[in-house]
């Protein structure tokens, strides 16, 4: 008899129901009110980033529209998971619930096909559901071909429309469909599923690396269990913080305290003999950015905020380090500092950035305003000293002498 076959933890934990699905409570409530009242919509949009939870809540939704198990013959909000239908949709296999990656069936015959077979009656559902992934790369002639299915769909079919780019997708077509806009998932929110997978799977794991994992895979909860299901595999006892960043190839911390040590003493070489230890080491450069983002981040954090061992997560050797480093900045040098690394890191299209520079704002407004005016006047008296007078004077006519 042949082993069983190893299930990643991303399918093994993939949600079955719609209160399993973490982080987006605002779209699971919507939609099981629908269902419950009987308002179901013939089309949905659901927009998001990836991996955190577009296709798996249209499955859930699919299921929950044909569970053979429910009251009434009717949609339920609690599928049972066990019956046929269910057990089909969970594994992609049944015929009346429909899955297209819309990156590689984007042509018009495509979606001509569609319309060919919606009218068919569901074989053994309720309704047939469509579920089109990464529906913005259609062509425009597809996108053109299914608005003419979505105007006057027939009573048994549901659209459900997953996409990272709404952007993308004609207004006409938005405007027939129920918009779901999918958050990134809270840290928190994250950590206490990963807690809640590390006890099931007999796995230990420290705090600190819990969190390391989250906040690399930025709210995002397939990349974060991803993640995890490696780190498992390469730690015979304990995942560490360390563990985090040999799995993942990420630069050692000790390296962003030498870089800040170089700022801090004006050591250019040091500085620059770094970033190419960095680039020798085939790092990746965008990465080694948006975590030196971070780390000053984190200095700003540790300068300004009572608690930063709650907000930063960090084993106590490193927030002791930081709390060492980040005392020798003013305030003002941090702020412009992180805003400083966040311009480069926009550069690489990233959500770090953006949350940074708001923070960093937010900081500034709150706490350092007046830093902010004393500096001003420096830079000012600074300007006056390097001939800012003399040019003024010499810009403007002279004036005659008044008369006494």
């Amino acid at each position: 008899m042949a082993a069983e076959r190893y299930k990643a933890i991303a399918r093994k934990w993939r949600p079955e129901t719609f209160s399993e699905v973490i982080g987006q409570e605002h779209i699971t409530r919507t939609l099981t009110n629908a269902i419950a009242s009987g308002r179901i919509h013939h089309a949905f949009l659901f927009i998001g980033s990836r991996g955190i939870g577009k296709t798996t809540t249209a499955r859930i939704l699919a299921k929950a529209l044909n569970c053979l198990n429910a009251e009434n013959d009717m949609p339920t909000v609690m599928p049972c998971g066990a019956c046929d239908n269910c057990v089909s949709i969970a594994t992609g296999n049944n015929i009346d619930v429909i899955e297209i990656d819309g990156a590689s069936n984007n042509r018009v015959e495509h979606v001509r096909e569609i319309r060919e077979n919606i009218g068919m009656v569901p074989s053994s559902s309720r309704y047939k559901v469509y579920i089109i992934d990464e529906v913005h790369q259609l062509s425009t002639s597809a996108f053109n071909a299914l608005l003419k299915t979505l105007e006057e769909p027939p009573a048994h079919a549901v659209f459900v429309l997953a996409t990272t780019e709404a952007h993308k997708i004609p207004a006409t077509i938005i405007s027939r469909c129920q918009r779901y806009d999918f958050r990134r998932v809270a840290i928190t929110d994250l950590v206490a599923l990963l807690k809640k997978i590390t006890e099931d799977e007999n796995v230990s794991a420290t705090e600190e690396a819990l969190y390391a994992i989250a906040r690399i895979a930025e709210g995002g909860v397939r990349d974060s269990e991803s993640i995890l299901d490696e780190l498992i595999t390469y730690c015979e006892d304990e995942i560490t913080f360390k563990d985090v960043f040999d799995v993942l190839g990420l630069v050692d911390w000790q390296a962003f305290h030498d870089l800040c040590d170089g700022i801090l003493t004006g050591n250019v070489a040091r500085q620059l003999e770094i970033i190419e230890d960095v680039v020798a080491a085939g790092k990746d450069l965008s990465q080694f950015a948006e975590d030196l983002l971070r780390y000053f981040r984190n200095l700003l954090v540790c300068r300004t905020a009572d608690s930063s061992e709650v907000l930063l997560r960090l084993p106590e050797g490193e927030i002791k380090a930081m709390t060492e480093r980040a005392d020798r900045f003013p305030k003002i040098k941090l702020v412009r500092l992180v805003e400083q690394f966040a311009d480069v890191v926009n550069a690489f299209d990233s959500q770090i950035a953006q949350r940074t520079a708001l923070e960093a704002l937010l900081i500034r407004i709150s706490k350092v305003d007046v830093e902010v005016s004393l500096d001003t006047v420096m830079e000012k008296l600074l300007l006056l000293g390097a001939g800012g007078i003399a040019a003024d004077a010499a810009e403007s006519p002279a004036k005659p002498p008044n008369p006494r």
